[in-house]
């Protein structure tokens, strides 16, 4: 990530009083603290299967990816919603649900 786009994001974040900012320069130390805090969102920068190693180890977590030049970005999280009556017709209409959601 260019450094112009992570001061700003720096600055961002600690503007913000209900929001703290833990600094990982390396993916691997990023993981590690993501156990060590209570970490509900981590931004990163789009990477070689970081987003997917880290929602598998954390499902709850949300990531933010920033792409290689900042001008796009991606909200992504792991939802689960239970379906009460897992019949075929309840199946059917949560798919439909999911997909028009992304639509």
């Amino acid at each position: 990530m260019p450094r112009l786009l992570r001061d700003i994001i720096e600055a961002t974040v600690n503007s913000q009083p209900d929001m703290d900012l833990v600094e990982c320069d390396e993916a691997e130390r990023l993981e590690l603290n993501l156990h060590d805090r209570a970490v509900d969102v981590a931004i990163v920068a789009e990477g070689a299967g970081l987003l997917e190693r880290l929602l598998v180890a954390n499902p709850g977590l949300k990531v933010v990816v920033v792409g290689p030049d900042g001008r796009a970005a991606e909200f992504v999280e792991l939802r689960r919603h239970s379906l009460i009556d897992p019949s075929p017709r309840t199946l059917v209409d949560a798919i439909h649900a999911a997909l028009s959601a992304h639509a």
